[in-house]
């Protein structure tokens, strides 16, 4: 959730007290770099941070964020097939072409599909 790198999480009592990036030594492995007009460049060995980031701890702690997920009682999603799914391609050659829906045994029927 930090948009950005890897972070340092410094607890204390099992609660957050603070979030930084990751400061890289000389034990971890060397970063890239380019080489032009006889001078080198290196990124910082500092990882980048969204801002939103820094701020995670305030997200976990506030009084106003969802401890269990919600389900949604106002939303019904439905969808339902307009057509028949034919089970093999024999019954495909033995559709009539102005007559929809004579399949004899559809994998889908018409109107198919999801209700809650």
């Amino acid at each position: 959730m930090t948009n950005g790198g890897p972070v340092f999480i410094d607890v204390k009592n099992d609660k957050i007290i603070r979030i930084t990036p990751i400061e890289f030594d000389d034990s971890d492995p060397d970063t890239w770099s380019i080489s032009a007009r006889g001078k080198t460049f290196k990124p910082p060995r500092k990882t980048t941070l969204a801002p939103h980031g820094m701020n995670w701890k305030s997200m976990v702690y506030s009084p106003d964020r969802l401890l269990y997920p919600m389900k949604r009682v106002d939303f019904n999603p439905n969808g339902k097939l307009p057509f028949e799914i034919p089970s093999s391609m024999e019954e495909v050659i033995n559709q009539k072409e102005d007559l929809p829906d004579d399949t004899e045994n559809p994998t889908y029927v018409f109107g198919y599909g999801l209700s809650y």
